[in-house]
This record gives C-alpha cells, structure tokens and sequence, in this order.
C-alpha cells in the first residue's frame, strides 16, 4: 500500500513474504546494452569482455532466483506450522524506515491500513526489531 506524509514524501507499507532480502533486483541489470557486433576480430574481443561479465551477472541474479523459487513454500508452510509472525515493512525509496512483526495473516492485513493511517497522519509506528542488524526508524516523519 502506497501512501504520502503530509510533507509529500512517498512510503510503501507491505508485508514480507520471505525472512530475507533479495540482493539483486532486476533494475540492477539497467545497465546492460548489447553493442552491435563489427565484422573484425577486434569487435569480437570487445564482445567477448563484454559478454563475459554480462553472463556471470545473469547467472547469478537467476540462481538467486531459482533458489527463491525454492524455498517460498517451505518458508510457506513453516509459517503456517509454526504461526511464525509476519514482517510489515515501511519503505521509502526502496530504504527500510521500520518494521513491525505480527502474528496471523488477518491480523497483519489489518494492521497495515492502520500504518498507511499513521504516516498519513505525520508519524511512523513504535516498530519492534525483529533483529539486531534489521535497522528502524521510530517518532514522526521529516
């Protein structure tokens, strides 16, 4: 759910799906532009330093997308187990500004207007931290 702050800055509220983050992102690979191919074996060298590293990139941001195709429904079904709760991150630009762990899949669909509301308001949420390494931002926005 997308919603603006009253000084026009723009946040996205969701839950996450899986316990980790994605390194790669599709718009990492922007900068990809295949060149024409030249008729002289120079061109071909070219081609060839340029290709390399385009092949090993590509292979990378699809094996971390396969093993993500993987494991999404055990991370499924072990929250549905073991009533692991449900991550609810407020973002701004792609950043992470908070985050609030809520138990049950109703329960975190509801929370998430009530979040849109607060910042909405002028305010982030009190959000907990579900790790150490897993940064907030708690009191009103700027």
């Amino acid at each position: 759910m997308k919603v603006v702050a009253p000084n026009g800055e723009k946040y996205r509220v969701r839950r996450k799906w899986l316990p980790w983050r994605r390194k790669a992102k599709a718009r990492d690979l922007d900068w990809i532009n295949i060149p024409d191919i030249g008729d002289d074996p120079i061109s071909l060298i070219i081609l060839g330093i340029i290709l390399v590293p385009m092949i090993v990139i590509l292979v990378i941001f699809l094996g971390e997308f396969l093993l993500l195709l993987l494991f999404f429904p055990l991370v499924m079904i072990a929250r549905s187990i073991f009533g692991k709760p449900w991550t609810i991150e407020v973002t701004q630009r792609g950043r992470l500004q908070a985050a609030e762990q809520v138990k049950g899949w109703g329960p975190s669909r509801e929370r998430i207007p009530q979040i849109a509301k607060l910042i909405a308001s002028g305010g982030l949420p009190a959000l907990h931290r579900s790790r150490p390494d897993y940064p907030t931002t708690r009191g009103r926005v700027r």
